[in-house]
């Protein structure tokens, strides 16, 4: 069973994405400005993954 995309993400009213050459960098922000979530991804062949 999946979980649901609301669980994993809170309300976000900004995203940032910085693009690296391996890895894409996300960062989330909530309505104050303030961090609410960050992620990296890897970049693969054909595929990404969560790191």
């Amino acid at each position: 069973m999946e979980p649901e995309i609301e669980n994993l993400f809170p309300t976000l009213t900004m995203i940032g994405i910085d693009i690296g050459k391996d890895v894409f960098s996300l960062v989330g922000f909530d309505a104050e400005g303030k961090i609410a979530c960050r992620r990296k991804i890897k970049r693969g062949g054909n595929h990404a993954e969560v790191v």
